[in-house]
């Protein structure tokens, strides 16, 4: 693996770990995930978690692209970091909304006479 691979990979590491910490203040306490959001948690996941989810976007882009340039020299292997990366990321966001507030409950009990 490249020297180049290994700070990508270090910064996505920073990234989930820091979207974990801002999202994890707006998880619903187990049993009640199913439950309305409270009315600001839009707002504090837009100012904290969303943030970070548009930086490492970019930084995904980025690396993605200069994987795809170096395919010629070094093959398909060159994108096996971003691909492994990549599939963390989308594993970390569905973890993040098992654990948020649904409004499942609510919606569902609206539907029953």
């Amino acid at each position: 693996m490249k020297r180049g691979s290994i700070y990508w990979i270090a910064a996505n590491i920073v990234g989930i770990v820091l979207f974990l910490y801002f999202s994890s203040r707006l998880w619903a306490p187990p049993g009640q995930e199913g439950l309305l959001p409270a009315g600001g948690d839009p707002i504090v996941w837009g100012m904290t978690v969303l943030p970070v989810m548009v930086i490492f976007l970019i930084i995904e882009i980025v690396w993605l692209s200069k994987s795809i340039v170096s395919i010629r020299k070094l093959g398909w292997k060159a994108t096996t970091p971003w691909l492994v990366v990549f599939v963390v990321w989308v594993a970390v966001v569905a973890y993040d909304n098992h654990r948020s507030y649904t409004g499942s409950d609510v919606y569902s009990s609206n539907t029953s006479p």
